[in-house]
């Protein structure tokens, strides 16, 4: 499956990459901070999500203003301009109607949009998100400092060679990321913008607050939230889904603000937004027998073992995300366990060396015992 890159331009002249893939009901993605519509097709971390979506959807996705292929040097980075941003993508597609996906802090702006066009948008899907910034959470002061802490260290560390600083911020979107997911991400961040643009979109971030017009909103809503989400609080998915008129919400088990592939949680999200949407799933039992009374026994047969199949796949991938974690666990103990031999052979040694030394210098200390000698 290929990809192409267009671009389109806002009514002030801005440029936006974006792209389209896959079949199916259409799909946009809301840009979301850290994206490079390029870079991220072949990732461990966005692949599957592309791909996975791609297969059952026209998908639509784009960088956002300051961002990946998008236009960098821009003057506007408000909530607004976000929010137009995507009204000019969709203009430039075409679409009339279709699913919204809003990620992290697209999510409000998926929201803003859903408000406005709600002719448009058939089903909100909203995933990790927020209804207000954190300038708007009531944090203690230590909370409110610690913020401050990462706006500073993106000024200082963002676009170095050395990821140090940036592995912050990865620890966060992805605690249970293998050293490869953990190595790509870092890197993203480097080239997804630059340190002037990452500290103005995040300080916006803080400042959003969409909670009267998410109160106002009349679209079917799916809102899906990991419970360990360290980036977005699991109490901001629950916060957003009541105040959307009607909205259901999931909790998904996983500690990763960007659900991987390899975990659980990631084919129940799947499952969900296939079923919200009316995406029918692969093993379908038939509404009507086929003709003859054997044919039917038969096919219900091929299903039932289908449906166990499944099950059982889906068993055996959660066991070996388990062994996975429980293997990576070992191995840091193990090392742990390495580097204090180590340390205490020395330290061993040490003591043996001290002991020849101390007694050597008793020996020289006494003249006729070291003459005999």
């Amino acid at each position: 499956m290929n990809q192409k890159i267009e671009y389109c331009h806002t009514s002030k002249g801005v440029s936006l990459a974006y792209t389209k893939t896959g079949t199916g009901l259409p799909l946009v993605k809301v840009a979301n901070w850290l994206s490079h519509i390029d870079y991220d097709w072949d990732s461990p971390v966005w692949g599957p999500w592309l791909k996975s979506l791609s297969d059952n959807f026209t998908l639509f996705r784009y960088d956002e203003r300051g961002c990946g292929l998008s236009e960098r040097n821009v003057d506007d980075m408000s909530f607004e301009a976000w929010v137009n941003d995507l009204e000019t993508v969709v203009d430039a597609t075409g679409l009339e109607r279709f699913a919204l996906l809003g990620i992290s802090q697209g999510g409000p702006i998926a929201i803003a949009y859903a408000q406005r066009y709600p002719e448009k948008v058939s089903h909100l899907i909203l995933y990790g998100t927020y209804v207000r910034g954190t300038q708007h959470q009531d944090l203690p002061p230590e909370k409110l400092e610690e913020m401050k802490t990462l706006l500073q260290l993106i000024k200082i560390g963002w676009g170095q060679n050395n990821p140090a600083f940036r592995q912050v911020f990865t620890t966060l979107f992805l605690p249970e990321g293998t050293p490869e997911q953990i190595g790509w991400f870092n890197e993203l961040q480097r080239i997804s913008t630059s340190p002037e643009n990452a500290m103005r979109i995040v300080s916006g971030f803080d400042q959003i607050d969409v909670r009267n017009i998410a109160a106002s909103l009349d679209v079917p809503t799916l809102v899906l939230h990991a419970r360990g989400d360290a980036r977005i609080p699991y109490r901001e998915g629950k916060i957003t889904a009541q105040h959307i008129r009607g909205a259901q919400f999931i909790t998904l088990e996983s500690n990763n603000h960007i659900l991987l592939g390899t975990e659980p949680a990631w084919q129940q999200f799947l499952d969900e937004v296939h079923e919200f949407v009316g995406i029918e799933n692969k093993v379908q039992i038939p509404k009507s027998p086929p003709a003859g009374e054997s044919s039917f026994k038969s096919a219900q047969v091929n299903i039932d073992l289908e449906s166990k199949v499944v099950e059982r796949t889906q068993n055996l991938n959660k066991a070996a995300f388990q062994m996975k974690h429980q293997y990576q666990k070992l191995q840091y103990a193990y090392e742990e366990l390495t580097k204090s031999q180590t340390k205490l052979v020395q330290t061993e040694k040490m003591e043996g060396l001290n002991t020849l030394v101390s007694g050597v210098a008793h020996e020289i200390n006494n003249p006729t015992n070291f003459l005999q000698g």
